[in-house]
């Protein structure tokens, strides 16, 4: 091979290797491109998942308000049960001591029921 093919046949091979780099930056810009588009996509993830996290702790602060409310109606409900039992028991023996009252005088009716009878006859 003389010199004149052998500059041909590396002028050839260079410019066969210039078209590959095209592609190749091609390729990359390609690439760049979806990259971008990549991250811009995370970029609004990211902002969405900041708007659910803001949105969750939002509902954490109402569960432990919502807590603190059951709590303080559970005390309440307590302390209700309490007083009806106190109360339940005031009115049995209110109860029990209106009976008791009521055997007497149905005792003492009854001796004076005697009492008029043995009069009577």
């Amino acid at each position: 091979m003389n010199d004149r093919e052998l500059l041909e046949s590396i002028a050839a091979q260079v410019g066969s290797l210039t078209q590959e780099v095209g592609g190749l930056k091609k390729g990359l810009i390609n690439l760049e491109k979806k990259v971008d588009a990549v991250d811009s996509k995370v970029d609004a993830i990211d902002k969405k998942v900041d708007v659910l996290d803001k949105r969750v702790d939002v509902l954490d602060k109402k569960v432990d308000v919502l807590d603190k409310r059951v709590d303080a109606i559970d005390r309440t409900v307590i302390r209700m049960e309490n007083d009806n039992n106190i109360h339940h028991t005031a009115l049995f023996d209110g109860w029990k001591q209106n009976t008791q009252q009521l055997e007497r005088i149905e005792n003492e009716v009854s001796k004076q029921d005697e009492i008029i009878m043995r009069r009577i006859k």
